[in-house]
């Protein structure tokens, strides 16, 4: 099993976006490759445009490959710094 999820920040927060992006995908795969047993992967920074406004969005697949972690590891572990909505593959 898998999950997938995005870390997405917005140009509408009044903070510089694609830093608040880079700085939370540094924070949760630091802190993911601290499990035991926890694979993650996640793709280069995409931005999207919705007129004036725009969004910085990286998404991550992440896959449990033993027993060392339970899955509520894996989730108190990426909660702690984005709490994402999550998709399981």
């Amino acid at each position: 099993m898998a999950i997938r999820f995005e870390v997405i920040t917005d140009s509408r927060d009044g903070v510089l976006a694609y830093e608040r992006l880079m700085l939370l995908t540094h924070a949760i795969d630091v802190a993911l490759y601290r499990l035991a047993n926890v694979e993650t992967v996640h793709t280069d920074t995409r931005l999207v445009n919705f007129g004036a406004d725009y969004q910085y969005r990286a998404s991550y697949i992440v896959r449990k490959t033993g027993r060392a972690v339970t899955w509520n590891d894996v989730y108190r572990t990426i909660n702690a710094t984005y709490a994402p909505v999550y998709h399981h593959l």
